[in-house]
């Protein structure tokens, strides 16, 4: 009888960030080099201003025209991020968290936004 080995939480996190990633690797130039320059910057972001505050920059800033993208990868990245994560909720959540709580969903999404931004930078560049 064969055992599953279990994986962890990041192992879990890594392999859904690299689907997700891999999923954009057919975009245009300009969409992946676009995603490449917020997932580089998104991890820092969380870590200097704070899991909501960023996640409502990203949203901000994926509000620009661009006609050529059917989706802005800023936003893209952030449903990527929820995908990681398996929280669609994570902006709310993130608004709404007690204190314990916010530190988690940092914690966490510090962690799955490493992980897009090694994949980004290793797949899409």
């Amino acid at each position: 009888m064969k055992t599953e080995n279990p994986k962890t939480r990041s192992q879990e996190w890594a392999q859904r960030a690299n689907e997700c990633v891999i999923r954009h690797k057919e975009s245009g130039k300009t969409f992946r080099d676009d995603y490449v320059s917020i997932a580089k910057r998104l991890p820092s972001l969380i870590h200097s201003c704070g899991l909501a505050q960023a996640l409502a920059f990203v949203a901000a800033k994926g509000k620009r025209d661009k006609p050529n993208h059917p989706v802005e990868p800023e936003r893209q990245l952030m449903l990527d991020l929820f995908e990681v994560l398996v929280s669609p909720n994570l902006a709310e959540e993130s608004r709404n968290a007690e204190v314990a709580r916010y530190l988690r969903l940092s914690r966490d999404s510090l962690t799955a936004a490493g992980w897009l931004k090694r994949y980004a930078e290793a797949i899409l560049e």
